[in-house]
């Protein structure tokens, strides 16, 4: 079907900031465990793995941005020094028919916000050992889209919008 081309369009889980190699202090690396706490359906379009698994790269940029680059994007999060915390909001919107083969079909605009979170453990001189965190995908439809029928049929894109994917991580120093 014409939308699940698109899933590409909403399956990165967060945006990238900026690409390329990053500059600042390494923090090192990390393997990042994720646990789904929340999910939008199973089988659906923006379904999600109950676990996953994926390394990243820490870097401090300045006193108050860390570089979060896990090979393929590098994001910038907001750091707080002296929580030793740092977080990241975005807010996207979209056309989940967005390539869709009918002509007729209203537009299904999306608004996607997400949110990551975290906290290192550990001293930034003797270096960070681990982190735990949240990460929160928010779907809702904006006003005047049509997306009833884009929740029900053989490839439904969720099982009822507005909806969340939730995953709580866990990451520790790569060895």
């Amino acid at each position: 079907m014409a939308r699940t081309r698109h899933l590409a369009l909403i399956a990165p889980l967060i945006l990238t900031a900026c690409s390329g190699e990053s500059e600042g202090v390494s923090w090192g690396r990390f393997t990042v465990t994720a646990e789904r706490t929340q999910s939008c359906g199973d089988g659906v379009l923006l379904g999600s793995a109950a676990t996953m698994s994926y390394p990243v790269h820490l870097r401090r940029v300045g006193d108050e941005w860390l570089h979060w680059d896990d090979g393929s994007e590098v994001l910038v999060l907001t750091l707080n020094l002296a929580k030793l915390s740092f977080s990241l909001q975005r807010t996207m919107s979209f056309d989940m028919r967005f390539g869709d083969d009918n002509p007729d079909s209203l537009p299904c605009y999306v608004q996607r916000f997400d949110e990551l979170e975290g906290v290192l453990e550990g001293t930034e001189a003797e270096g960070f050992e681990s982190f735990a965190g949240s990460v929160n995908y928010g779907f809702t439809p904006l006003a005047d889209s049509s997306c009833a029928d884009l929740l029900q049929g053989p490839e439904p894109i969720a099982d009822t919008l507005p909806c969340t994917i939730a995953y709580d991580l866990v990451a520790e120093r790569a060895k």
